[in-house]
């Protein structure tokens, strides 16, 4: 166990060394940090992993580690001497070790022998160890690269496979209610995972969606994850609107392996006493959810964000910003001006308002279409202390062609109130879309049996380019069966997307009376 922790820890390391300086000292470069492999069995697929040394001559030493995911997804390092895993034997390196003369570099280089036999996603690392111990009056580190090779050995008849084993409703430490849901990846592959919640009352009202992930729950994004061969994962997200005694519904949409999809839904009865809430501590609230900039090429646009203090005391607000996602190519941080005309800390009132003012510019060529990314106001007392944030989106639309275009990546149909149809639709256009559907189900035939209008999901009204949504309908019925589905996308009466997706409609369960 501590070879487990010191790895994680010397990782960890390497990761944010980049951010830090320790006295001019800096240590071996190491590129690239994972390689992904896709082979078919028998292969013998060559690497190199480059490692150069700065002003001193680097000695560095290559092992072996296995790749454990933990449940909140992050990754232990097991070094060889405490598993000898077998896909180790599949790695042939020239040599373990390098000798590096100052300001110069050299190769790691090996093979992949992919066994006849092999099938699936196996992971392993090549723990990358320069000699050279960093030393600062306060501490002494040696860093450790973990370069991952992901090898996907493709054989037919392989198919990424996920169950859920339980959704539950916990409370936190502070008493804070949150949902957890625990999923498996039964298969022998490596997908990316994506996962969201509705929770409704017993009059179907929609009470909250959650997104599960590292982003902002509130936003229209839903984060990936990806999920290892054989892992389980228990996917946290806080619930924050209150839950008063009653029944309720909870639906889990998993999203994975790029277009796959799994619906599980479960109820929650909530007693009295379950839950207790402090509604004075919802501290400030931020209209409107959206900021929408119109703009011409070389023109700006203002925009105004009204926050609110709720609270009885005076309280500090600051604004951070933060794009949709990592190399997000449509960010409006990196394409676009963004200008704050207000004072880098607003202090607010008891139950008063404050004003931001927010600019956009747009260069003058080469930037029509829309750009994105989100405002979060920070509160504090005046003690410094935090108190809570609330984070809305920023669109800016510069006038041009813009090009629309969905992408249907799957569909399904799964028991509900009803039926359910679900679509999963990823926006390729330049520019936002609010997209509604069409799905004509077809028998063996031909025949067209039914006609499903189909929205966006509930709590989302658009989404963004290059994120997706689910466009769905429920309440009907058909015979149960297999039926072509014809999905037509529309985004303002335009069909900007098309697809035939094969469904299973299944036989709906009779509840006891």
């Amino acid at each position: 166990m501590r070879d487990i922790l010191r790895s994680c820890f010397v990782v960890l390391l390497a990761g944010l060394f980049a951010l830090l300086s320790f006295g001019g000292v800096q240590a071996a470069a190491v590129q690239p940090l994972v390689f992904d492999i896709e082979a078919n069995p028998g292969a013998k697929i060559p690497f190199e992993i480059l490692v150069s040394a700065e002003e001193d001559q680097e000695i560095v030493v290559v092992n072996f580690a296995s790749i454990i995911q933990d449940v909140d997804s992050s990754l232990q390092f097991i070094l060889q001497e405490e598993w000898d895993n077998p896909v180790f034997s599949w790695i042939n390196l020239e040599t373990n070790q390098l000798i590096i003369p100052p300001g110069q570099q050299q190769a790691v280089r090996g093979e992949v022998n992919v066994p006849f036999d092999a099938a699936g996603t196996h992971v392993l690392a090549l723990m990358i160890e320069p000699q050279t111990i960093i030393a600062t009056e306060q501490v002494s580190i040696r860093i450790i690269y973990a370069v991952r090779l992901v090898i996907d050995v493709q054989r037919p008849g392989l198919r990424p496979e996920i169950s859920v084993e339980s959704i539950r409703v916990e409370l936190d430490e502070d008493g804070s209610p949150f949902v957890r849901a625990v999923v498996h990846n039964t298969s022998n592959l490596l997908y990316p995972l994506g996962a969201e919640m509705t929770i409704r009352d017993q009059n179907r009202a929609l009470v909250e969606r959650l997104v599960f992930g590292l982003e902002d729950y509130e936003l229209g994004v839903t984060p990936t994850i990806d999920i290892y061969p054989g892992s389980e994962l228990w996917l946290d997200a806080p619930i924050t609107k209150p839950l008063f005694p009653g029944t309720y519904e909870m639906r889990l949409f998993l999203r994975y392996a790029d277009g796959r999809q799994k619906v599980h839904t479960e109820q929650l009865v909530v007693e009295e006493g379950d839950f207790l809430y402090d509604l004075e501590n919802v501290y400030i609230t931020a209209k409107p959810e959206v900021l929408s900039a119109s703009l011409r090429p070389g023109g700006a646009d203002s925009q105004i964000l009204e926050i609110t203090n709720n609270s009885s005391e005076p309280i500090l607000v600051a604004l951070g910003a933060y794009g949709v996602a990592q190399e997000y190519a449509r960010s409006v941080f990196e394409n676009l001006t963004v200008e704050l005309r207000t004072p880098d800390i607003l202090e607010i009132d008891p139950r008063r308002s404050a004003r931001a003012v927010i600019v956009v510019r747009a260069p003058r060529e080469g930037v029509s279409g829309g750009y994105y990314g989100y405002i979060t106001a920070y509160a504090f007392s005046q003690d410094e202390e935090y108190l809570g944030e609330k984070t809305v989106e920023l669109h800016a639309v510069v006038s041009g062609e813009h090009h629309y275009e969905a992408e249907v990546l799957s569909a399904m149909v799964a028991e509900s109130d009803g039926l359910l149809f679900s679509a999963v639709v990823e926006n390729k256009s330049d520019v936002h879309i609010s997209p509604t559907g069409v799905a004509y189900l077809k028998d063996e035939a031909g025949e067209i049996i039914r006609v499903i209008s189909l929205n966006l999901q509930e709590g989302v009204n658009h989404i963004l380019p290059e994120q997706t949504g689910y466009l769905m309908a429920e309440g009907w019925e058909i015979e149960p069966g297999e039926y072509l589905a014809e999905i037509h996308v529309y985004n303002d009466g335009l069909e900007i997307g098309y697809a035939e997706e094969m469904v299973i409609v299944p036989h709906l369960q009779e509840e006891d009376h």
